[in-house]
């Protein structure tokens, strides 16, 4: 039981949204690997088990123009719309996709992708 009481209290932290007042958005997102990456998210010392994944904290400072937090180099930023769930916006470009965002109003899942995994995360602006 306290298991999965664990497990549902990961599952709502990594989907939640902490706003800071200064023009400075955390988000936590999720990591999935990306279909260039090989790997697989077995552990060596388990027994054929997968571990879960860990969450990701990101965040998107407007003043500065940066999106800090994932080590890998990110190459597709999107915005999504969470109630239609397509791909409404895609950037290359981390100014262009700041930029964007500073216009939006409301809550959307944004999405980096990067050579070897997919970060997902809500945004409320």
């Amino acid at each position: 039981m306290k298991r999965h009481l664990i497990i549902l209290i990961t599952f709502f932290v990594s989907n939640i949204i902490m706003l800071a007042s200064d023009g400075v958005h955390t988000v936590v997102m999720n990591r999935t690997p990306t279909e260039l990456d090989s790997s697989n998210n077995y552990d060596e010392d388990s027994t054929d088990r997968r571990t879960p994944p860990r969450p990701v904290m990101c965040t998107i400072d407007f003043s500065q123009r940066t999106v800090d937090g994932i080590s890998y180099d990110i190459f597709i930023y999107e915005v999504c719309d969470p109630e239609e769930s397509l791909v409404g916006f895609t950037f290359s470009d981390e100014e262009d996709f700041i930029e964007f965002l500073e216009g939006l109003k409301g809550e959307y899942i944004i999405q980096f992708t990067t050579c070897s995994y997919v970060y997902t995360g809500y945004l409320v602006l």
